[in-house]
């Protein structure tokens, strides 16, 4: 398949990629989208390209020259940002934006202890150095936005005139935000990618005719990786996970997550694996094959997350067999942990300082990694880790923690590269050393069914995926949407515990027949960073009073020995808010046909105590 083979089929839509920031020195999620989006525009996929941002201090002439540079992305994609745009454009625009008439007292008497300068922006402080107050210049000085945060209604935020008048306000950022987006989106059909987590947390309540929104997940969506695959959830992946049903698409990067997700309860039907791309790598020649067999990297951030310790401990203790082997780590990134690695070398002695080096930040470290025997990766936690298939593409062998997610749907273990246990520094040794010492024809085999095992990860082939997605996006008939809100009684008559199995039963009433083929039963924990959906049974659908039977494991929520469980009923294919309270049978309460720890709250709500 060659490149613009997708022109005459997906090209009736512009599509619009969305995040917060591109930093000078991003990571490897924004390289993903980077990279899909030159992919977009070279295989032909939509109409016009556009990539949107939401950060304050972005330069949007500066981002778009280092892309084109860096990506060989063309003119033809745009680089927008809010705030470039609300600097930018003409007050008989602006006022079409979506948002609530100001307020008669535009600006509010705040106290304020000292006041900051910032690339268009006045940063004002209280004596505790809180941010009461910004205020959003233009370009010549004049102001733009007074974003307030600390009125007792709450936060309020006030577009002004060029002259000066207030022309809209918001009471939140996330309302600003979906206003813009809808004013960029404008009247023509298109798709709406978002990339970053905190976007994806009120996204959803994004809803425009003819947009189509996607969201892709590139991280993990738990908090606590040593309770997977069930909660808690991250705190910033929470609405996101709650209201899947929402986005028109959600792409993970992983089966493995992709499984986890549906452990859940939650409806998959807009769920689709989509992994990131690699670019292929030309390996004919001799030397691209043979490397040193102990030369070692690792590419990243330096944050805690990617426990770069770990690989400098374990490549150290492998140094001491120096006499038979010679291991060395190069580390390519730059982060907050970096002084804390620099002194851990030290620590450790010579041979670490021998041993391991320090590069920094190298822009396309990836690159380089044709001249790397192997790759380490001790990341607590990954989405499809990009650094991996750019280093198997290049026959460094991976040497990874089988972790949530990326690896394990990559890597067989032994065949094109190895899966240590995670936080295991002493395997990770043992699994370097070993690798180093095996025989050179099996480590080109290794390194030739690494590179094989990406070609499906090349951008013709991701490009078809995408392509084959959005076709369905414009097929399905919106009358099969239930337009009326949800609504009716549900109570809970009877409970019984066996195991980790909690079966209940009761009656419901809704307002709505149209819900009744899909209902679930959902079991949150009380802070609401955990929860599971069951199935319902309904026994009786012939009167307006329905019988139901469901059964909850609790072993789906590992927290619920702390916590207390609120149950709700929920059409499947609901949002989060779209969901009514389980209640306790008035009737049957006094009968002991509850578990013990059952209690009603103080309006009627159904719960269980396991604290």
């Amino acid at each position: 398949m060659g490149e613009g083979a997708f022109m005459d089929s997906v090209q009736k839509f512009n599509i619009f990629e969305l995040t917060w920031n591109i930093p000078e020195n991003y990571g490897g999620m924004t390289s993903a989208m980077l990279y899909r989006t030159e992919q977009f525009e070279r295989f032909g996929l939509g109409k016009d390209i556009t990539i949107l941002t939401l950060a304050a201090g972005l330069d949007v002439d500066k981002t778009g020259k280092t892309l084109r540079a860096r990506w060989g992305i063309s003119d033809n994609v745009n680089v927008r940002n809010i705030w470039h745009d609300l600097r930018t454009l003409e007050s008989n625009v602006l006022v079409n934006l979506v948002g609530e008439s100001p307020d008669s007292s535009t600006t509010a008497a705040i106290d304020v202890e000292g006041v900051e300068e910032r690339p268009y922006m006045r940063v004002s402080k209280d004596a505790s150095d809180a941010v009461v107050r910004r205020q959003h210049l233009r370009a010549d000085g004049s102001l733009l936005l007074t974003d307030e945060l600390s009125l007792p209604e709450g936060r309020r935020m006030t577009l002004f005139s060029n002259d000066g008048i207030p022309l809209k306000t918001w009471r939140a950022g996330s309302d600003l935000y979906l206003s813009w987006l809808q004013f960029v989106m404008g009247k023509d059909l298109g798709v709406l990618i978002n990339e970053d987590k905190r976007i994806g947390e009120f996204l959803h309540r994004y809803s425009c005719p003819n947009t189509k929104i996607i969201q892709v997940i590139h991280g993990t969506h738990l908090a606590n990786r040593n309770l997977a695959p069930y909660g808690p959830l991250l705190k910033l992946r929470t609405n996101t996970v709650k209201n899947l049903t929402k986005f028109d698409r959600v792409t993970v990067l992983t089966r493995r997550q992709y499984d986890d997700i549906s452990n859940l309860g939650v409806d998959m039907q807009n769920v689709s694996v989509l992994p990131n791309a690699t670019a292929p790598r030309d390996l004919s020649k001799g030397e691209r094959v043979k490397r040193p067999d102990g030369k070692g990297a690792i590419v990243g951030k330096l944050t805690p997350l990617k426990r770069v310790d770990h690989a400098v401990k374990a490549v150290t203790a492998s140094a001491e067999y120096a006499n038979v082997l010679d291991i060395s780590l190069d580390v390519f990134g730059d982060g907050p942990t970096k002084g804390d690695i620099e002194q851990l070398r030290m620590t450790l002695g010579d041979k670490s300082v021998e041993s391991v080096s320090l590069k920094g930040h190298v822009k396309d470290a990836a690159s380089l990694l044709s001249d790397y025997s192997f790759l380490l990766m001790t990341s607590t936690s990954e989405g499809q880790s990009l650094v991996l298939l750019e280093a198997m593409s290049q026959g460094c062998i991976p040497i990874a923690y089988d972790i949530r997610y990326g690896p394990s749907d990559l890597i067989v273990d032994g065949v094109n590269g190895f899966l240590v246990p995670s936080g295991d520094i002493d395997a990770l040794g043992r699994t370097i050393r070993h690798f180093v010492s095996l025989p050179e024809a099996t480590k080109v085999s290794m390194r030739q069914a690494a590179t094989e095992s990406v070609r499906k990860f090349y951008p013709a082939e991701n490009m078809r995926r995408w392509a084959d997605m959005f076709e369905t996006l414009w097929e399905e008939e919106e009358s099969s949407e239930i337009s009326s809100s949800f609504d009716g009684v549900a109570f809970a008559n009877a409970t019984k515990l066996e195991g980790s199995l909690v079966h209940i039963s009761g009656v419901i009433r809704v307002d709505n027949d149209e819900y009744l083929p899909e209902l679930c039963l959902i079991t949150a924990t009380r802070d609401g960073s955990s929860f599971v959906k069951s199935s319902i049974d309904l026994v009786d659908k012939s009167s307006s009073e329905l019988t139901f039977s469901t059964s909850v494991d609790l072993n789906k929520l590992p927290t619920a020995d702390k916590s207390i469980l609120d149950f709700y009923v929920s059409p499947s294919l609901a949002g989060w808010s779209e969901k009514i309270r389980l209640k306790m049978n008035i009737d049957t309460r006094s009968k002991k046909s509850f578990v013990t720890k059952v209690y009603e709250t103080k309006h009627n709500g159904f719960s269980i105590d396991l604290k």
